[in-house]
């Protein structure tokens, strides 16, 4: 018997729809407990494994640029 395989992606782009790298993402479950991280590719994706954590989940993105710092939910 096999185990299921769960996993967040996305791509995260800025306002012009070019992908922005070198983002931290984090997904927490409703409890407040970390579910995962990621850091974007250069082609602005990333993939939270979240096998064995409990949805829903909610995912946040900072950027570590102080000249474009943002941070959204």
């Amino acid at each position: 018997a096999g185990s299921a395989q769960a996993a967040i992606t996305g791509t995260v782009t800025n306002s012009l729809g070019q992908p922005v790298s070198d983002v931290s993402i984090r997904a927490t479950e409703a409890d407040g407990s970390s579910a995962g991280f990621a850091t974007t590719s250069a082609a602005g994706t990333y993939t939270i494994a979240t096998t064995g954590a409990t949805a829903p989940f909610t995912v946040a993105a900072s950027y570590p640029d102080p000249c474009h710092a943002y941070s959204a939910p």
